[in-house]
């Protein structure tokens, strides 16, 4: 796989991506603040490679609120195809709901690129990440369960301040 990562912490980014590539694959920009990963993307589409999947930390430079989640979503709107992997210690369910309500979110074997996100301290073996990341890759949705549950919340709570239906007959 063609991966970028982005993740403001050195050791995490520069960790993953030796891991990454030792197991085969190919790492083809690093980014550590979410306007260098937008930046990078752009620089990426412009050239003549095409990753596969971008994996990013939701907490990163500027900000350090959940600028990395944001960029996601960005990217998500101006390149569909991308797989999106979320890779942190937290869960930011507003903007992770955008991403995965996305127009451009479809089913495996459509163009649309997957969606995932995972918490780094669950992620318990290597075998394990690496098959989430080749779901992702090719359009498939891998959510922690812990992010499901809040997603759920979510959307129950947005659901519940609603004003009841009224019907007219």
């Amino acid at each position: 796989m063609k991966i970028i990562l982005a993740d403001d912490a050195t050791l995490i980014r520069e960790g993953l991506a030796g891991l990454l590539e030792r197991l085969g694959n190919q790492v083809i920009a690093l980014a550590e603040d979410a306007p260098s990963l937008l930046n990078v993307v752009d620089q990426i589409y412009q050239g003549d490679q095409v990753p596969d999947i971008l994996i990013t930390d939701v907490r990163m430079p500027p900000g350090m609120s959940d600028d990395g989640l944001r960029a996601a979503v960005q990217i998500r709107e101006k390149y569909p195809d991308l797989g999106i992997m979320v890779l942190s210690q937290y869960v930011a369910p507003a903007y992770a709901a955008q991403l995965f309500s996305s127009e451009q979110f479809s089913l495996p074997g459509n163009h649309a690129g997957g969606t995932g996100y995972l918490l780094k301290e669950r992620v318990s073996r290597v075998a394990d990440f690496l098959n989430a990341l080749k779901t992702v890759a090719s359009g498939g949705v891998v959510v922690d369960p812990e992010v499901a549950v809040k997603l759920v919340r979510e959307q129950s709570f947005a659901l519940s301040s609603l004003p009841p239906r009224v019907s007219t007959v």
